[in-house]
């Protein structure tokens, strides 16, 4: 299992795939620059990257505090929340 996760995080393949994600929805005609996204895991949002660059506005909710510095320096543009995730969906009427 660790030779599994050296290799898939030496080769950045979450971050591959995200780019592969978001030239698809472009090929499909997705106005990605027209729609708000966000990312509920924020991690340190290495994938992340890729798609805040194409949409209209970028938001990222976080439970871990130590995280907010390094991703409001990673993503300047976007809302930085500290929250939890699971419990904010868990109460959400959508």
């Amino acid at each position: 299992m660790d030779d599994i996760k050296k290799i898939m995080s030496s080769k950045n393949a979450f971050v591959i795939r995200m780019n592969q994600i978001v030239d698809f929805l472009k090929s499909e005609g997705i106005p990605l620059e027209k729609l708000h996204a966000i990312e509920i895991f924020g991690g340190i949002g290495k994938t992340d990257a890729v798609l805040a660059k194409n949409v209209k506005s970028f938001e990222i909710w976080e439970i871990d505090q130590k995280l907010k510095p390094q991703l409001e320096k990673s993503f300047p543009n976007s809302e930085i929340k500290i929250c939890d995730s699971i419990e904010i969906l868990n109460k959400s009427t959508i």
